[in-house]
């Protein structure tokens, strides 16, 4: 293996701050992300999971009521 042009790049802005998912632009956010009122939200974390409701909030920013905690699926 050459070594003469190897390096190792980090980020340590990345590395050291929090991301936020308010942080995307070009979605303006209308609701907190429905997460925070879920019961299920430990184990979504855990297990990777995402619902309907979440996913709309990603996208559009916003979603309804019902949809918190449906269809709930491994995040892609």
């Amino acid at each position: 293996m050459n070594t003469d042009n190897f390096s190792i790049g980090y980020d340590s802005e990345f590395q050291s701050s929090e991301w936020v998912a308010t942080d995307i632009e070009g979605v303006d956010y209308v609701r907190d992300i429905p997460c925070e009122s879920c019961e299920f939200s430990k184990e979504c974390e855990i297990k990777a999971l995402d619902c309907v409701a979440t996913r709309n909030w990603y996208y559009h920013g916003d979603y309804l009521d019902a949809d918190v905690s449906r269809l709930r699926r491994t995040c892609k």
